[in-house]
């Protein structure tokens, strides 16, 4: 099963309102997705909140999502620990992961070429394949173009999440592994269009946590070459790219989510639920797209 190819939504993770985890809403919420015709779930991302799952928690939301999904598991397994990593992502193959994504450690800031080590030394020790995961805005570096060609060489490194931000990067990337077996993802909706078209296999959309089929479309529009389907997705896209972001994401995300009823829109300090304004505009935004 491929964890490089399709829509894979970094999924939230759901909390009741004590901010525990709910198990229950999280099945809902994978079960939504795939009904939605979504490839693949990427649970403990982000969008996950991650950073501040205790280390028992991490591994249950694994659990569960591999537990319910039908689709392909590309489990959020990074650390700033290379000997974390590996158990993180050892635990993920244990309980039927298909795959791993592992960020760029973010705090122990390793150089370009310490990181290639880092990201070769959690290939070598287990066996589902993994997917680098960069995002220089949350690590505070970025995996340049020489180094990902140089792991693109790893015959367990499967591709990339590539969210630098810089689509001249991105192209880059695509251009210098076109050869290469190994997979290029847009981590942001509003360039996903562009890499799909340009030899990319997929996307890695926050945006699918909400609006699913939109994106979904949108995919298989670039897939088919249906510029005019996946032109006026991608202007959806947008505005809803846009809607994401209007605070620290998944705050607006979950925010959404529970105006939809799909489960509650609590997140956990040092995030703060989304303030009365963003509520209004996601509910005015939301409700004008069903009309």
């Amino acid at each position: 099963m491929s964890v490089t190819n399709g829509v894979l939504p970094p999924i939230t993770t759901p909390m009741d309102d004590s901010g525990s985890v709910d198990h229950d809403g999280l099945r809902r919420h994978v079960q939504r997705l795939e009904a939605a015709g979504v490839h693949g779930i990427i649970p403990c991302g982000s969008t996950g909140e991650r950073a501040t799952l205790g280390p028992d928690e991490h591994r249950e939301v694994i659990e569960t999502t591999v537990d319910v999904a039908s689709t392909p598991v590309l489990a959020g397994t990074g650390a700033s620990s290379t000997r974390e990593a590996i158990e993180l992502t050892q635990h993920a193959a244990d309980v039927g992961a298909d795959g791993g994504l592992i960020i760029y450690p973010y705090y122990s800031w390793p150089t370009n070429d310490n990181v290639v080590r880092h990201y070769e030394a959690i290939a070598d020790a287990v066996d589902i394949p993994i997917v680098i995961y960069n995002i220089p805005k949350r690590t505070g570096r970025n995996l340049k173009p020489d180094a990902a060609v140089r792991l693109a060489g790893h015959s367990n490194i499967a591709g990339i999440k590539e969210s630098a931000g810089d689509i001249n990067q991105m192209f880059e990337l695509l251009k210098r592994t076109r050869d290469m077996d190994f997979d290029v993802l847009a981590g942001y909706d509003s360039q996903a269009l562009a890499t799909i078209l340009l030899g990319g296999t997929g996307i890695t959309s926050v945006a699918a946590n909400v609006f699913p089929e939109t994106v979904v479309e949108l995919y298989e529009a670039a897939v088919e070459q249906d510029l005019d389907t996946g032109l006026r997705a991608h202007e959806e896209i947008l505005d809803m790219e846009e809607m994401m972001n209007l605070e620290t994401i998944p705050i607006a995300v979950k925010a959404a989510l529970d105006i939809l009823d799909v489960h509650s829109a609590t997140v956990r300090p040092p995030l703060y639920e989304a303030s009365e304004e963003t509520r209004a505009t996601l509910t005015e935004f939301i409700e004008g797209r069903s009309r």
